[in-house]
């Protein structure tokens, strides 16, 4: 059995296949395929508006690399598997109060993510999970 899809909580989670057959421990990456997960990383950073800023240095968490951020959101880029995980997650308000999020980067959430994986889907074949086992097409928001 396979490890199911990524999930991340408080986030939008789309992902790019891996265009090479390649193994599941990042350690063991071929060099045609880190260059493709740099390539994403910075078309993805490229994408972001200007109140999204790069980490001064690399951060990874548990979930992934965090690769910009603004007072609202973290955009992580997460290795797995067979492919590349991008997600948009809600930061907490308060690092003292974990459970609490600013009303407006909940009220915005859906639409800046949208916004960001409807445009990162005209340059890559963009994925979304249907199930925790299946996924299928990302198809663009209608104007």
């Amino acid at each position: 059995m396979g490890a199911g899809h990524f999930c991340l909580a408080n986030a939008s989670t789309v992902h790019i296949e891996l265009p090479f057959d390649e193994a599941w421990e990042p350690w063991e990456l071929h060099d045609e395929t880190q260059w493709f997960i740099e390539n994403v990383k910075k078309t993805v950073q490229s994408l972001l508006p200007k109140s999204f800023t790069e980490p001064t240095f690399n951060v990874r968490t548990r979930d992934g690399e965090i690769i910009a951020e603004n007072g609202f959101y973290k955009v992580l880029l997460t290795s797995w598997c067979s492919y590349i995980a991008i997600s948009v997650q809600i930061k907490e308000a308060n690092w003292s109060e974990p459970w609490e999020f600013n009303p407006l980067a909940l009220f915005h959430h859906a639409s800046a993510s949208t916004k960001l994986f409807d445009e990162l889907s005209e340059q890559y074949e963009v994925r979304i999970a249907t199930s925790a086992w299946t996924s299928g097409a990302y198809i663009r928001e209608a104007a």
